[in-house]
């Protein structure tokens, strides 16, 4: 079977008209928060655009790592972001002195134009008729879950009592724009998930139009810009040719290979410093989580819904008896148990005792601590039923389409909610997250043509009724998100007091050197002030230099530190300045400090 590509832009204006307002979306956030700060305040940005656009600015830094004590560069410290793809991002605006900042709000916009187009494309491969076409890309672009519904109507109900940012926080990803497991709107948010997406996605796109080697050339830019998400496409890429030529190897090699040989020399671009320097890499590794399927379940509830009618419809062609169904289904729940436990785990150890309070207070613990005691058993389990349930699909009556969409949703709901410590944190299951949304939207367009057949009502003559429809249902998670993404900016360290914020360009003007600090400063450091920063990240990190930075930096400000061992500490890292917030004051410093700025935010230089 051979598609091709029909249109690149929707012949629908309102649907142009929606990909334009939904890519404006993030850099409306900056303009909001940079034109209406809170009172007396200055917008410096998210913490991980500080990241971001250090990299950027690594063009004339000789792209050395600027929290570095031992000389490595950028690529050394994956910590800091998608190297690769920042710098790409940063040599046009370095080359023509664009403002940074300007470029990185710019690029928000222009590459989540790009994404929906792209994403306008693939859906264009397998629908060709017009009106299904732009449902199932209003589908894809709009539909969210019921996460922002459950929120409301328990407001209403309890009152605004503590365990409401629980719904947040353990049951959806509707409000976190740093999962992009959810509707589309957290997937452009940040370019790092939105460009690699993209990229993978157009893997995709070349290979079904048989143009491998293109296909391999971006699967390999992928994995360069973010290794994971080539993973991820890898495996969407061995679905579709085992779905089109079922267990037959030879033929799947014989399709596969280029791509996949086209897009290993990319690997090298990590593989090389994580050798040089594998303790920085080793650390990210403490930050991979997963997906727990009742985040999915309500995430992606509508579409859900709407797949799991048309299964239900054609239920006899997939599964064998009923029995089937019914293991298949306990096992799933078993599953969710057990994969929703890391969040017990996390409330514990961050001494926020508010889930685990709220599932003692409803007598289920023991239910969490019994799934989880069993957890790669029932991990085991749950990947050789979505096996099972992938060779059920093939050998099924279904069409095409259907079996590799159905085949790539299983597929990775089961791979995001595996505990990354199951498996020796060989991969990040968090981001297999972001490729459900494509293959659930396309099964909920099956979903809504099941239904049209069996109530007699063809949907679509008219696909202003369901796009309508698919906006009321989401626009209370739609609006938390986007209410949430203020409310997170407006209480987080992306505001500085005018003070804190000219204490940084004062930095700027003085000679170089180590600027010390809090993490309040420290992310921001290299970018506003060209110096080499001390500490950019307060997260928990193995043992040794991280780890270490992060001892120190609370013990400097400790007011119980004696002076002796905050001067060892400046010593030990050879620093030049030290910054002393308005949280900060009150401590006594060494007498090798010697205040060069005073206010709010102090500066302090160390002879």
């Amino acid at each position: 079977m051979k598609f091709k590509v029909r249109n690149y832009l929707p012949e629908n204006k309102f649907l142009i008209l929606l990909i334009i307002v939904l890519s404006l979306t993030g850099p409306a956030h900056y303009a909001l928060n940079y034109f209406f700060p809170p009172e007396g305040t200055v917008f410096v940005g998210y913490t991980d655009d500080a990241y971001m656009l250090t990299l950027m600015k690594s063009w004339g830094n000789d792209f050395n790592d600027p929290w570095s004590f031992d000389g490595g560069k950028v690529w050394h410290n994956p910590l800091i972001g998608s190297t690769y793809l920042f710098l790409i991002l940063g040599l046009i605006p370095w080359l023509l002195k664009i403002n940074l900042y300007v470029a990185f709000v710019f690029f928000k916009f222009l590459f989540a134009l790009i994404y929906y187009i792209v994403v306008y494309n693939l859906i264009s491969v397998f629908v060709k008729d017009t009106n299904r076409r732009n449902i199932a890309f209003v589908l894809f672009a709009l539909s969210a879950g019921i996460g922002g519904i459950i929120y409301i109507l328990a407001r209403l109900i309890f009152g605004p009592t503590e365990y409401l940012g629980l719904i947040g926080y353990a049951f959806t990803r509707e409000f976190d724009e740093l999962g992009a497991v959810a509707h589309s709107l957290t997937h452009v948010f940040r370019l790092y998930y939105v460009i690699p997406e993209t990229t993978a996605y157009l893997s995709l796109l070349f290979f079904i139009n048989n143009r491998k080697l293109i296909s391999g050339f971006f699967l390999g830019l992928t994995f360069l810009l973010y290794p994971m998400h080539a993973v991820s496409m890898a495996i969407v890429l061995l679905l579709y040719v085992v779905i089109k030529n079922g267990f037959r190897v030879k033929e799947t090699l014989q399709q596969l290979w280029p791509v996949y040989g086209m897009a290993a020399p990319f690997g090298f671009a990590w593989i090389i410093p994580s050798l040089q320097r594998p303790y920085y890499y080793e650390a990210t590794k403490l930050a991979y989580e997963n997906v727990p399927t009742l985040n999915i379940a309500v995430s992606f509830f509508f579409s859900l819904m709407l797949a799991a009618y048309y299964f239900y419809k054609n239920r006899p062609g997939i599964f064998p008896n009923k029995f089937s169904i019914g293991i298949l289904a306990g096992l799933l729940v078993l599953f969710s148990v057990e994969n929703m436990y890391k969040y017990v785990l996390f409330a514990e150890t961050a001494g926020n005792p508010f889930f685990k309070n709220f599932i003692s207070g409803l007598g289920i613990k023991w239910i969490f601590d019994g799934a989880y005691s069993y957890s790669f058993i029932i991990e085991i389990l749950m990947l050789a039923a979505a096996v099972a349930v992938v060779f059920q699909l093939i050998k099924s009556k279904l069409g095409f389409e259907a079996k590799f969409f159905a085949s790539w949703a299983v597929s990775f709901v089961v791979l995001s909610g595996l505990a990354p410590q199951n498996f020796g944190y060989i991969l990040n299951p968090l981001r297999f997250g972001p490729y459900l949304l494509f293959p659930l939207s396309m099964l909920a367009l099956y979903g809504l043509l099941e239904l049209s057949k069996n109530v007699k009502i063809n949907f679509f003559r008219n696909p202003l009724i369901v796009l309508l429809l698919i906006i009321l249902l989401s626009l209370p998670s739609i609006a938390g998100y986007n209410l949430w993404l203020q409310k997170s900016a407006r209480t987080s360290d992306a505001f500085y007091s005018m003070d804190e914020y000219n204490a940084l360009l004062f930095l700027k003007n003085q000679p170089d050197g180590v600027v010390f600090s809090s993490t309040r400063y420290g992310p921001y450091i290299p970018y506003y002030t060209g110096k080499y920063g001390f500490i950019f990240s307060g997260r928990r990190k193995p043992e040794g230099l991280l780890s270490n930075v992060n001892r120190d930096s609370d013990n400097f400000y400790n007011v119980s530190t004696s002076v002796q061992q905050r001067e060892e500490i400046l010593g030990a890292y050879n620093i030049t300045y030290v910054i002393v917030g308005p949280n900060e004051k009150g401590i006594e410093l060494p007498s090798s400090l010697v205040r060069i700025r005073s206010g709010g935010a102090e500066v302090y230089a160390r002879y």
